[in-house]
């Protein structure tokens, strides 16, 4: 496994509670029991906006905080043994 793929797979196993959010991005990760990186990180844009109180400028803090670990909104998880 290439380092990159190490970094990849250690983060999408992370749990979100390890990092400081605001209050409305706790809230959503508790409502929509959300307990790992990767459970964030398979929503995609549109997903996010149905749910309630999420706006832009929730969407641009999680979206920041997926992009300082190598992910995106809507990543495509898998694994490939």
């Amino acid at each position: 496994m290439k380092d990159i793929d190490k970094i990849y797979h250690s983060n999408i196993f992370r749990r979100l509670d390890e990092f400081p959010f605001s209050k409305r991005v706790v809230d959503i990760i508790k409502n929509e029991n959300l307990l790992y990186v990767g459970d964030l990180a398979i929503l995609d844009r549109f997903s996010l906006l149905r749910i309630p109180q999420v706006g832009q400028n929730t969407i641009k803090e999680i979206d920041t905080f997926l992009n300082s670990l190598g992910l995106y909104l809507g990543c495509l998880l898998y694994t490939s043994d």
